[in-house]
């Protein structure tokens, strides 16, 4: 997982890109320290440039969905695409977490 940050105020968008898997679990759990250092309340994940997540990578989103929520902060996920739509899709996470779907891309309407 490659990921960069830019940090508004109270808010922060954050860029993932490539593959996000359980291996990335030490990276992200630090990238969540930071955050909650930061005082993000409003966190803004872009995934349009991942290529791939597993069950766990779900799972870490929705860590930090609860991190942020305790603090009375929001966050949105936003423009999944392919395999990471689907993997969002097939796990409901639309009824956890908020999902912001982007323009469908051809690899969309072509399954892949």
């Amino acid at each position: 997982m490659r990921y960069d940050t830019e940090q508004h105020g109270d808010g922060l968008r954050l860029r993932l890109r490539d593959r996000f898997t359980f291996a990335d679990y030490p990276a992200f759990r630090h990238l969540c320290t930071d955050i909650e250092r930061g005082g993000a309340l409003r966190i803004e994940i872009n995934v349009s440039e991942m290529e791939f997540l597993d069950s766990s990578a779900i799972g870490m989103l929705l860590i930090l969905h609860d991190e942020t929520a305790t603090r009375q902060g929001k966050l949105t996920i936003i423009h999944p695409r392919g395999q990471v739509r689907r993997a969002l899709e097939i796990a409901a996470a639309k009824t956890l977490l908020n999902i912001v779907l982007g323009p469908e891309s051809e690899e969309d309407h072509h399954g892949g």
